[in-house]
């Protein structure tokens, strides 16, 4: 209270002897026009005074506008420097010898306009003011997706997800995006904003939106923009997906194993697929005559024929039912199970060939294939690649292992295998076979007979005395 006294003796006694002088001294104040800060900071308002003439008898005092008159904050006239007791900012400011006034830990509450007042005893006063902007960034942008699937199918927009920016200042504004792209129609969005207890802002935006089959990879996003001391930021939330549902339009029945040709004995995978979301239950069956259906276990989309015989070729079929426009969809495949029977070779009782004679042997093998690979090979050694082998003029080098195979190229694996134990026999002259007389035991040459046998690893001739009359 002395203070006030003080102040208000001094700006009397200015204003007595500027009368008294009959000179025109003044105070011009000069101060910035708005001071922009984040709520949480410190602001500092400068204030410059000019005065026309030298004085060493100043003082200057800060003001806020209360709800219906001026307030005092700030008190400085010669030695005394101080903040008047028992205001908000009692506690929370200061100023420096320019006159700047410093407020720290700023709040929403400083908001206002703030008057600098610089008063000279010879010269009489001046006044300016500032008003304080007080920003507040929000927290980051919560999105949160329809939990449940949306139809292409509904007549009207259905809600995609919600947006909520919480605590800033002043008001934020929300922007939903597409793949990044903005939509344009803001009928689809409806916003709610709420000012806190703390007089800080928060926002709720909703979207609304028709979705098609395309949508089904869209990312949705909303942006909130704010303002700052520096101008205007922008946040942007989480990217998210909807599920949307479309009805199925094509169903699509595949081989997925083997990849290639089916055999005997192969594992063989159908796989159905449908383009509608969400996949409806499938059932499997195969065709029978006059289209009759066998019906088929399945897991899911996917049917197991384990180890296939030529019996389980023929036609197979998948069906969806789509309930909500009450029609049903199929899709056939074919399944040609390749076989190939043993190979029968003929004559299959061949064991012995006379030396010099001639002999065919044929191989044949009933299979499924139009297009068969055959060849004969002796000993590992291919020889011909005709069904038919034929040995002519037989010697005993002719005899061996001989083996016909039968494969079908279009086919990996399908193939079989038959061999036949040629062994040739005759008579053999000694004089081939020893480079001096061989003598029996009654001094003559004995007829001899020798066999040779694929039996051994090596052709050896082993000799056997006849019996002389």
């Amino acid at each position: 209270m002395a203070l006030r006294t003080a102040a208000l003796m001094q700006a009397a006694l200015g204003i007595l002897l500027t009368t008294l002088s009959g000179t025109t001294s003044m105070v011009t104040v000069s101060m910035k026009e708005v001071v922009k800060v984040l709520r949480g900071t410190t602001a500092n308002i400068p204030c410059e005074a000019f005065i026309s003439e030298e004085t060493n008898n100043t003082f200057v005092q800060w003001f806020i506008m209360g709800p219906s008159h001026r307030e005092r904050i700030y008190y400085m006239g010669g030695p005394v420097s101080i903040a008047d007791n028992g205001t908000e900012y009692t506690n929370r400011i200061s100023m420096s010898q320019d006159y700047t006034l410093t407020i720290r830990d700023v709040t929403l509450q400083d908001h206002r306009v703030f008057f600098c007042q610089v008063g000279a005893v010879s010269a009489g006063n001046g006044e300016s003011r500032t008003e304080l902007l007080v920003f507040a960034k929000p927290e980051p942008p919560e999105i949160e997706g329809t939990h449940t699937g949306i139809s292409v199918l509904e007549t009207d927009p259905s809600k995609i997800a919600t947006c909520t920016a919480r605590n800033g200042y002043p008001s934020l504004n929300i922007t939903w995006y597409q793949n990044q792209r903005p939509f344009v129609d803001s009928g689809n969005v409806a916003t709610q904003v709420t000012k806190e207890a703390s007089g800080l802002f928060t926002v709720t935006s909703s979207l609304y939106y028709k979705v098609t089959k395309e949508d089904i990879n869209s990312a949705f996003y909303c942006e909130v923009s704010y303002l700052t001391p520096e101008g205007e930021s922008m946040m942007e939330s989480e990217h998210i997906r909807v599920d949307v549902y479309y009805p199925v339009e094509n169903v699509k029945l595949t081989v997925d194993t083997p990849s290639g040709a089916i055999k005997e004995g192969d594992m063989v995978t159908l796989r159905c697929h449908g383009d509608g979301n969400p996949e409806l239950p499938y059932s499997f069956a195969r065709v029978m005559h006059d289209d009759q259906e066998e019906d088929l276990f399945s897991e899911g989309d996917t049917v197991v024929l384990p180890s296939v015989t030529r019996a389980d070729g023929g036609i197979y079929r998948c069906k969806v039912f789509d309930f909500d426009q009450a029609i049903e969809i199929q899709d056939d495949v074919k399944i040609d199970v390749n076989f190939m029977d043993p190979i029968v070779l003929t004559p299959g009782n061949l064991s012995e060939v006379d030396v010099g004679k001639s002999v065919t042997v044929a191989c044949n093998a009933l299979s499924s294939g139009q297009s068969k690979h055959i060849f004969w090979s002796k000993d590992g050694t291919e020889i011909s690649n005709h069904n038919n082998l034929t040995l002519q003029n037989v010697s005993f080098e002719s005899s061996g292992l001989y083996t016909c195979a039968v494969s079908i190229p279009d086919v990996p694996g399908l193939e079989e295998t038959k061999s036949i134990q040629v062994t040739v026999r005759g008579k053999l002259h000694s004089s081939s076979i020893a480079e001096g007389p061989l003598m029996s035991a009654g001094g003559s040459v004995p007829n001899l007979i020798v066999f040779f046998s694929l039996h051994f690893l090596q052709e050896s001739p082993y000799w056997m005395p006849l019996r002389t009359p």
